[in-house]
């Protein structure tokens, strides 16, 4: 085969903002993965890979205060848990012998 009839395709590599305004603008204007894909000439797996990437991260960024404060809950929540298990359990009984 000659150079010519197998072309190499160049990958092409796009900015980190050109890739938010794509997932913003599937995701807030109602239009869809082909529709957005179209607008811009880029393929339907990129997109979906960015918006799966994009939601992501919104969910793993959560702010320290707000981390902060489920911890704390977490913690009384356990020492609650533990406190109680302690009075209910049957081992824990004191036999006094008169």
């Amino acid at each position: 085969m000659t150079e010519s009839m197998n072309p190499k395709r160049t990958r092409r590599h796009f900015t980190a903002e050109f890739k938010r305004h794509a997932v913003e603008l599937h995701l807030h204007s109602g239009l869809t993965i082909a529709q957005v894909c179209t607008e811009f000439k880029i393929s339907s797996s990129a997109l979906s890979r960015w918006v799966k990437e994009s939601r992501a991260e919104a969910r793993s960024a959560r702010k320290p205060a707000e981390m902060e404060r489920e911890i704390q809950r977490l913690r009384m929540e356990n020492e609650f848990l533990k406190k109680l298990q302690a009075i209910s359990h049957p081992c824990n009984e004191t036999v006094w012998n008169d």
